[in-house]
């Protein structure tokens, strides 16, 4: 009987002795996926709660994806911002990122990365194009972006935003006027601030979809 004890006491110290955590902090990873081929994924980081989801996923931003062999230090294979969000999910022996873009005031999918572990490593896929062109056509709205921006008086950030959100949506259904607005000519001096980091943040997603053929 002392001997049955033993073994299963044995079986799963290792487990207890390692349990995972997130490196340089003592809290559990948000998401956690044991493979076939005995490796860890984790992802940890930020988790916002009080969005309401599928109980298969959960919606994340500045935090890290690592994985981790038995009690070996964890390894880090992504990296995601405070203004980069995404939907994570478990699938199988993999881990499935989607990174989120607010367009025209609406979270999609845009991009779509896996991690994925074989018998001796595991790495993080090169992302793939998920976007569906937004719906909505705005005719009149680089005219009234750039009005805007040469007014003196720019009137309330909320009126930029939205014609900014617009203009974004507007370059990713091709738009060339939209594109170069963010792409090609810089910033408008007038865009600090918030309304700055949202331009910066449109240029940067609009140059991730022309690369990856979104559009």
């Amino acid at each position: 009987m002392k001997s049955v004890v033993l073994f299963f006491i044995c079986s799963f110290l290792p487990q207890i002795l390692f349990a995972a955590t997130c490196p340089k902090s003592s809290q559990e990873p948000a998401r956690i996926l044991r493979t076939s081929s005995g490796f860890r994924l984790m992802a940890c980081g930020y988790e916002e709660k009080e969005k309401p989801l599928r109980r298969d996923r959960q919606q994340m931003n500045d935090f890290q994806v690592y994985w981790q062999k038995d009690q070996e230090e964890p390894k880090e294979i992504f990296s995601a911002s405070a203004q980069e969000n995404f939907w994570v999910s478990a699938k199988k022996n993999k881990l499935k990122l989607e990174e989120l873009w607010s367009v025209n005031g609406e979270w999609m999918p845009a991009l779509s990365y896996v991690a994925s572990c074989d018998r001796k490593t595991c790495e993080m896929d090169k992302p793939i194009c998920v976007l569906k062109i937004p719906r909505g056509n705005f005719p009149k709205v680089m005219k009234d972006l750039r009005s805007r921006l040469q007014m003196k008086d720019r009137g309330p950030s909320p009126e930029i935003t939205k014609l900014l959100s617009q203009a974004f949506a507007l370059a990713l259904k091709g738009n060339n006027e939209a594109q170069t607005f963010f792409i090609q000519d810089p910033r408008p001096s007038r865009l600090d601030g918030e309304l700055g980091e949202e331009w910066e943040a449109a240029k940067s997603k609009i140059e991730k979809a022309k690369k990856l053929r979104c559009m």
